[in-house]
């Protein structure tokens, strides 16, 4: 008997045990049912950031890299086959306009697979106006992004979305394929204006929002095509130097906003043209006038891209009178005629003058384009370029008397020759015997940190960043474009100042002291 009811016993807590465990497994199944939909959000948030942030790095590099137009971004893919293709996703019209500044990231022109996030979508992207592929916007230090993340950043250069799965009211067929808001709920304004929230989005519930974005800012970008910038006038002036007798130009006095080289500068812009011809003295009124204009166009030009307003407008439209008038007289000229290296000057001269006077007016061409800022540059520097023939006797017969082959051509230049500054060690002047540091040689620190090689730079670029501060940019001061001690004691004999910081973009000095350096010393420490 007591072994029977032992054995009940047993079966019975045996019983009890397999219940138990079938509620605990129960339970558990509960559990994790219930947390498996947080569990993929959390792995569909992870998949989708890293997505994202491979896209914007190819964005980056491309606009970093960019041939035509440094900084520039593709328009949006508008037919959703990774590709841009005229006359659908832009047109050949003046500034190549994007048919949209909202569509698909195009994978293919980026050389990038074929993205999607966990729900097999294709990434979306917004590019601001002034940034995007072929546009007529000058695109330097001071160019702005123009779109709005309502809450969370303005002047926003690009955003890319990953667009998830469809939610309610969004149809994604075919007809709808182009149809931004069946696949994003970021819109507010086409893009201009979009607005960030949490994604609150896995499979199951009431959910209305699981876009997932990332964005490039002004300090994503410029800065590393400062640095681009700074590398090629950086390479430019030590090929120059390495066939004149390891001897660099005169900077141009950033004052004068005419970019021409100047005797005894040893701080400013960099000339149009790297040697100074000392037996060239003009004597002919009108050719003073000229030059003088030519000078004056430079200065308002500068004043009008800065801050088109009426003052600047009227300022423009009578120096540009002034030079086409005097420049004309001196081409047509004919009792006596003046000399062809003159006249040389005296035509591109004419005509950026003539069109000065069109840009102030708000003209256009006969194909309907509008005249603009690069289009007088042009022909500014054309007659700076031609003022070398006036003479042949050069200040120093070392230096050779033209850049080297592809420096300071590209068109791109005109938009950031007003940013680029450049000062050279005293003892790699002009005129030195036997270039030498001598105690005249430049330092560089990063972050409070002296580079490598610092001491002894023979020369030193310096890119100025977007606006810091008080700075407008309306006045040609150095004050105006470089910040700290990069500005003291700049442009003014005897150029005392030998040290130069600059800040990487993640640090926080940066927000105060933006400025880009790069240093050349002959490429022993300067690559």
């Amino acid at each position: 008997m007591h072994s029977r009811g032992s054995n009940r016993h047993k079966q019975q807590g045996g019983a009890f045990i397999v219940m138990l465990v079938i509620m605990v497994l129960g339970f558990a199944a509960v559990m994790v049912g219930s947390l498996t939909g947080v569990g993929q959000m959390a792995a569909n948030n992870m998949k989708s950031g890293e997505t994202l942030q491979q896209a914007k790095d190819a964005l980056i590099a491309y606009a970093v890299s960019d041939e035509n137009r440094p900084g520039e971004l593709p328009c949006p893919d508008v037919d959703n086959d990774g590709s841009l293709t005229l006359n659908v996703d832009y047109t050949g019209g003046a500034g190549n306009p994007c048919t949209s500044l909202v569509g698909r990231l195009p994978w293919k022109a980026l050389g990038i697979p074929d993205l999607r996030d966990p729900s097999g979508e294709r990434l979306w992207y917004a590019v601001s106006d002034p940034f995007h592929a072929g546009a007529s916007a000058t695109l330097n230090s001071e160019t702005t992004g123009t779109i709005t993340l309502t809450g969370t950043a303005s002047n926003l250069i690009a955003i890319v979305f990953a667009p998830g799965r469809p939610l309610s009211g969004q149809s994604r067929i075919t007809a709808n394929e182009n149809n931004y808001s069946h696949y994003l709920e970021s819109v507010d304004t086409p893009a201009t204006i979009f607005h960030q929230s949490t994604p609150n989005d896995h499979e199951g519930g009431a959910y209305t929002y699981n876009d997932h974005l990332v964005y490039i800012t002004h300090n994503n970008l410029l800065p590393l095509v400062e640095k681009r910038i700074a590398r090629e006038t950086k390479k430019c002036l030590d090929t120059y130097a390495a066939s004149s007798f390891n001897k660099y130009p005169w900077p141009a006095l950033v004052s004068t906003g005419a970019y021409v080289a100047t005797s005894g500068t040893l701080f400013g812009r960099v000339p149009t043209i790297p040697t100074l011809n000392s037996t060239y003295t003009p004597t002919d009124p009108w050719i003073i006038d000229m030059l003088d204009y030519l000078v004056d166009l430079q200065t308002a030009l500068d004043a009008f891209a800065a801050n088109n307003n009426a003052t600047t407008r009227s300022n423009l439209d009578n120096v540009g009178n002034n030079l086409n008038n005097v420049a004309d007289d001196i081409v047509d000229a004919t009792s006596p005629a003046y000399p062809a290296n003159v006249v040389a000057v005296a035509t591109p001269a004419k005509s950026a003058g003539s069109r000065a006077e069109h840009l102030a007016n708000g003209d256009v061409h006969w194909d309907g384009t509008p005249y603009t800022v690069a289009d007088v540059q042009y022909r500014i520097d054309q007659a700076n370029a031609a003022l070398s023939s006036l003479s042949t006797t050069p200040e120093d017969p070392q230096l050779q008397p033209t850049w080297p082959s592809g420096c300071f051509t590209a068109s791109y230049w005109s938009s950031w020759k007003s940013q680029v500054f450049y000062q050279v060690a005293s003892g790699y002047k002009p005129g030195t015997v036997s270039p030498a540091c001598g105690g005249s040689c430049l330092s560089v620190s990063t972050n409070g940190v002296a580079n490598t090689g610092s001491g002894s730079y023979r020369a030193v670029v310096v890119v100025a960043g977007k606006k810091v501060g008080t700075q407008t940019r309306a006045a040609q001061t150095v004050d105006q474009y470089l910040e700290g001690g990069n500005q003291n004691n700049r442009d003014v004999a005897p150029f005392s100042n030998l040290s130069f910081v600059t800040y990487r973009s993640s640090d926080t000095g940066f927000s105060t002291l933006n400025d880009q350096t790069a240093c050349l010393d002959g490429n022993i420490n300067c690559n």
